[in-house]
């Protein structure tokens, strides 16, 4: 008998990057093998323009925007969990490029496992983080960057990439985050670090599941370590992580005006929350660039043998 696949709601956080946010939406525009099984949920988290301004066209799945005063990234999740009518959840980012594969994926997945969450590698665009629209060049603001005439950045355009994948996917880096991620996941008896795979960019897990454990903590108002803490929650009662390898998506980086302090800020806040020394550990590998994922790995076995 065929594989009957759940149906998929995709939950997006927004704020004020349309510029980015309409690359995501043209990829799921153009998802194979998915008609009928998934729709959208965009949760404008108080952008100003608000993204229905933004909006011209008529897409090819169901979208419904809610909007909602800037509460945060988890407040913004969490609202669209609560408002989902599919089996599954699809937690992504609003600057994320998504393969044509990528839904059925993730539905196939919990077709055939249970209690399991799911997680794809994530490959950057480095080359678009200091532009506030990677289309026209342009610099964000409080970045202050003088340059004569137009900005040397380089360009992105929806034709460079729906039209010639294969060469736009050849542009993709996996970051130093994304490295650790994947050596974690792929070394054996690693289970108890796995939640550091429970990454805000691109997240699936069964609603009643999502919905059992809490969604993410509201307790976290800014950007970092509320996708961590959830997966966290996750590893500690039992579910397990599938790395769905071969699925790659592609982040739009961009620059954060207070990156550090917010980081910090999220940080103290899990540490204080479950006194678990692995999560200064990996605020260290964030930091501290001359350090490898090998050397996580090893202050795993320092730990373990006393």
């Amino acid at each position: 008998m065929p594989l009957s696949l759940p149906t998929i709601t995709i939950i997006v956080p927004y704020f004020n990057k349309w510029t980015r946010t309409k690359y995501l939406l043209e990829s799921l525009n153009y998802q194979e093998g998915a008609e009928g099984i998934f729709d959208v949920i965009i949760i404008d988290d108080g952008s100003d323009p608000p993204i229905g301004s933004f909006i011209k066209k008529t897409y090819l799945f169901p979208l419904q925007i809610i909007y909602q005063n800037n509460s945060g990234r988890s407040a913004a999740r969490n609202s669209g969990l609560h408002m989902a009518k599919g089996e599954v959840v699809l937690f992504i980012d609003d600057d994320i490029i998504l393969p044509p594969s990528f839904i059925r994926k993730h539905s196939e997945i919990h077709a055939k496992r249970k209690n399991v969450f799911v997680h794809n590698p994530i490959y950057d665009l480095p080359e678009y983080t200091l532009l506030s629209n990677p289309e026209n060049g342009e610099y964000y603001d409080f970045l202050k960057i003088k340059t004569p005439g137009k900005s040397l950045g380089k360009r992105l355009s929806l034709n460079a990439v729906f039209d010639n994948r294969e060469q736009f996917e050849k542009t993709g880096r996996m970051s130093r985050l994304e490295k650790l991620i994947t050596e974690i996941l792929l070394t054996e008896g690693t289970e108890s670090l796995r939640w550091i795979g429970c990454v805000g960019g691109s997240i699936s897990i069964c609603r009643k599941t999502a919905l059992k454990f809490g969604g993410f903590d509201m307790n976290f108002k800014v950007w970092g370590g509320e996708d961590f803490e959830f997966g966290y929650r996750l590893i500690k009662a039992g579910l397990e992580i599938v790395y769905d390898r071969d699925n790659r998506i592609y982040h739009i980086t961009h620059a954060h005006k207070n990156p550090d302090s917010e980081r910090n800020a999220g940080f103290d806040y899990f540490y204080q929350k479950h006194e678990d020394p692995f999560i200064l550990e990996l605020y260290q590998y964030i930091y501290n660039k001359s350090l490898k994922p090998k050397d996580f790995l090893e202050r795993r076995i320092s730990y373990e043998s006393g």
